[in-house]
C-alpha cells in the first residue's frame, strides 16, 4: 500500500464592510483563464496554512493580515489537472492592513468586489461551489474535474 501525497492550497474569502467578496479575473492560466476566482495559492514547505495565506495575499494584492483574523471556513478535497489529489483550505478574512493593489498583473486581469449572493457567471466552478457550501455552513466537500 502506498501513501498518497496531497497538494495543499489556501484560498481567501476577503469580505468587505458591504458583505462583498474580492475575486480576481484570471489570465494566462492553465485552467479557467478569464474566469473569476478566490485569491490564494499553494502551501510551501515549512509553512503553516495561515502563513501561506498571509504570504500569498501580500504577494498578490499587497495586504498584510493577522493570522488570527483568518477564520477557517471550509476544506475541499479534489483532483487537479493531472488527477493529482489536492486539498484546499478556505479562510474568511474581514480585516487587513494596507491598500489592495493588483501586484500580479500577469495572473489577474482585474480585482473586483462581488456581493456574496451575486457571483459572476464566469467563476471557477470549484470556488463557486465552495462559496455556496460556506453559506450553508458545510465544512467539508469533495470535487473532481
Amino acid at each position: 500500500m502506498s501513501l498518497q501525497v496531497l497538494f495543499p492550497y489556501v484560498l481567501a474569502l476577503l469580505i468587505n464592510d458591504n458583505n462583498e467578496v474580492l475575486l480576481g479575473r484570471r489570465i494566462n492560466a492553465e485552467w479557467f483563464s478569464n474566469h473569476y476566482g478566490l485569491l490564494g495559492g499553494k502551501i510551501e514547505n515549512n509553512e503553516s496554512a495561515k502563513q501561506a495565506l498571509a504570504r500569498e495575499l501580500f504577494e498578490e494584492i499587497g495586504i498584510t493580515i493577522n493570522e488570527h483574523d483568518a477564520q477557517f471556513a471550509h476544506v475541499m478535497h479534489f483532483y487537479g489537472i493531472d488527477q493529482t489529489p489536492c486539498i484546499a483550505l478556505f479562510f474568511v478574512i474581514h480585516s487587513w492592513r494596507g491598500e489592495i493593489e493588483n501586484k500580479e498583473l500577469h495572473k489577474n486581469a482585474a480585482l473586483e468586489w462581488f456581493p456574496l449572493d451575486t457571483l459572476p457567471a464566469t467563476m471557477i466552478p470549484r470556488h463557486a461551489k465552495a462559496l455556496t457550501l460556506l453559506a450553508e455552513k458545510i465544512l467539508y466537500s469533495e470535487d473532481s474535474w
